[in-house]
């Protein structure tokens, strides 16, 4: 199992990869993938497991004909220094693409880092099963400075958190 990763936030050092994943808040993701615009090859893969809607849209409009895989993860990692990732937890993988060409690819990488994965036909679906998940877990902690975990076990937390979650749902 990988531990660390290299990473880095230079455009111009990833040309030459053949895959090539965007981790980046949402808001970022159109000038992540714009950044990649003329500096990537014509089979680079991309791959995006981040949190939040319409990231593999706004990828696709700014590196149209580009295969793309994304989908979801419950890995979690954090940034050592600049250039440097650390896993800080392991937890499925699920991605899709229309392309197997870069469905194979990506799954190969992400195998090879000892990541629990699977394949799946409808990768919206996870992106917006996880953003439900966040929505139930992610304000609650902010706002009371608890961890995930601790929020479960309060039960009119979970009630809370379960409102959350089916509200989200709704919403989807």
């Amino acid at each position: 199992l990988l531990r660390s990763f290299d990473v880095s936030t230079d455009p111009g050092s990833l040309s030459g990869h053949g895959l090539i994943f965007i981790f980046v808040k949402a808001y970022d993701s159109s000038a992540a993938a714009a950044s990649l615009a003329g500096r990537i090859g014509e089979e680079t893969v991309i791959v995006s497991l981040q949190n939040g809607l319409g990231n593999a849209e706004a990828i696709a409009r700014e590196l149209p004909g580009q295969a793309l895989v994304y989908g979801s993860t419950s890995a979690g990692a954090y940034l050592e220094g600049p250039d440097r990732l650390v896993l800080g937890g392991l937890g499925e993988t699920a991605i899709g693409s229309a392309d197997p060409r870069a469905l194979d690819s990506a799954a190969a990488a992400i195998a090879r880092a000892g990541l629990p994965l699977r394949i799946c036909a409808e990768p919206a679906r996870e992106v917006w099963e996880k953003a439900a998940v966040n929505c139930a877990i992610n304000p609650l902690g902010a706002l009371l400075g608890l961890r995930n975990g601790e929020i479960a076990r309060d039960p009119g937390l979970a009630a809370l958190q379960a409102g959350l979650a089916a509200e989200a749902c709704a919403v989807a």
